[in-house]
Order: C-alpha cells, then structure tokens, then sequence
C-alpha cells in the first residue's frame, strides 16, 4: 500500500518464473489477476527499466494504456564476401497495420513515427507487453478467452508459429490485434521511454548513440559536399 498522495494506488505484486513460455506466464497473471480484486493489471517485464513517468499509464483513459521502449530484431543477412551479416531493425513497441495485398500486415514503429511535442499520446494497432497496462474489463470479456479457463492460467495469449515452428505473430501483437477488433482502444505514451536491457546493455543508450553518430555523419557530410566559402 502507498501512503504518497502522489501515487494512489494499492499493487499487488505477481512474479512468475520459469520456462515455459512467456505466453502461458502471462495467462497464469491472467488468472491471479482476475482472482483477485484488482482493477488493472500492469505487466512489466523483468527486462524493463521503469522511469519517473511510469505512474501515468495508469491515469490514461483507454483500454489499454503502454510507454515506448526500444527493441531490436533481425530481418535479413547482408552479404559481405564468404560471411553473412545479421541487419537488425530498432522499434519502439508499438504497431500499426498496413494494408497489402494478403490483408493487414503488422509494421513496428520507429522513433521518428511517434510524436515528440504536442499531444504524446497517440492511438496504435498494437504494443509490445513489458511494460503495458489493461483494464480488468478486457480480460474478462471471454470472446478474448482461446479456451475454458484452467485452474493455473486463463488461455488469453498464445504465439503462433508456423508448422516448422518459427515464430508468426508474437503473444502481444496476436493479443492487440484480438482486442482492437473488439472494439477495445490501445494508446501509448510516447512521453513515457522505458529502459530497455539486452546482453548487457540498455539500449535507449544505445540508440542514443546511434542518433548522434548518424547526426554527426551528416554534418561531416554536408561540410565535405558545401566547403565554407572563405
């Protein structure tokens, strides 16, 4: 319980460890969750880094409220002679869907998709789960339940892979996808950027480091290409 006037709220704190799929953890939180008498139930994943503006996911209005933070993933091989080189993508945990020609295609935001004045909070298709809250009405809606409820887990996330079991859709993005169509809103925070640890690294540094080098290349670049006149 908090005696801050500045953070109202009684947490209940839920950890699940183990190997059996980030999937079926997140189901058995379901479960606590809904045992309980809880309002919302706010995941974050061990991985996450909290900051100071954490707190305001839980005043935001939608049915499901998350920050940013960065992520990578690999998308492709980059030929370079006898060897191969992974090319990796930084997102920002949060989605939009693109139509194509086979139906709606899920695409990551980047850093420079999201508002950096004005209004922060913007409506997405979809985000990523370490660090998102729901409100206890949509995981109790059971036209998002897959199947009955076990005693341990409610079956609301799953990953769908294909039949040589690479991962398709992860549980977060299958989950939004579910509930947007439900009608359900989903909003992020692009005010509110999370740490982000990956082998060692916080990777908010990371890109950090990346988008000063990248801004230092081009102002090396522009004063190659246009000398000062003299």
């Amino acid at each position: 319980v908090s005696y801050d006037p500045k953070v109202p709220w009684q947490f209940v704190i839920n950890r699940k460890l183990g190997r059996r799929g980030v999937a079926y953890a997140r189901n058995c939180i379901v479960r606590d969750f809904l045992d309980s008498d809880c309002e919302r139930l706010w995941f974050i994943d061990y991985d996450c880094k909290p900051t100071d503006r954490s707190f305001e996911l839980l005043l935001m209005a939608s049915d499901i409220a998350a920050g940013i933070y960065p992520g990578y993933r690999h998308y492709g091989t980059l030929n370079q002679g006898e060897s191969d080189k992974k090319m990796s993508k930084i997102f920002y945990g949060a989605f939009k869907q693109i139509p194509s020609s086979k139906g709606e295609a899920a695409s990551d935001f980047v850093l420079e998709d999201l508002p950096t004045s004005g209004n922060p909070i913007v409506p997405v298709d979809g985000v990523m789960m370490g660090a998102t809250v729901i409100r206890r009405k949509v995981l109790e809606d059971r036209r998002l339940w897959l199947a009955e409820p076990r005693e341990d887990a409610i079956p609301v996330f799953r990953e769908i892979s294909d039949a040589y079991g690479k991962l398709c859709v992860s549980e977060d993005l299958d989950f939004c996808t579910r509930a947007r169509a439900l009608g359900y809103s989903i909003w992020c925070h692009s005010g509110i950027r999370w740490g982000h640890l990956k082998d060692g690294f916080d990777l908010n540094h990371v890109v950090d480091m990346m988008y000063q080098a990248v801004g230092a290349y081009e102002i090396a670049k522009q004063m190659i290409d246009e000398p000062p006149r003299i």
